[in-house]
């Protein structure tokens, strides 16, 4: 189910969903504009560490 949950589509959506609420930047610093490419560089590890519980 997580693994469903975490495909990178839903993950794009929901990106979209945040930019057109004009959502602000986390408290990471980065920038909602800023996330569509830090996540086409970093999904997998990202994914990685979600479904290992890093």
């Amino acid at each position: 189910m997580l693994e469903e949950i975490l495909d990178i589509r839903n993950v794009e959506k929901a990106l979209k969903q945040v930019t057109a609420n004009k959502g602000a930047g986390g408290i990471d610093g980065m920038q909602t504009d800023e996330l569509g490419d830090y996540l086409d560089v970093n999904w997998q590890t990202l994914k990685a560490s979600i479904l290992e519980g890093t």
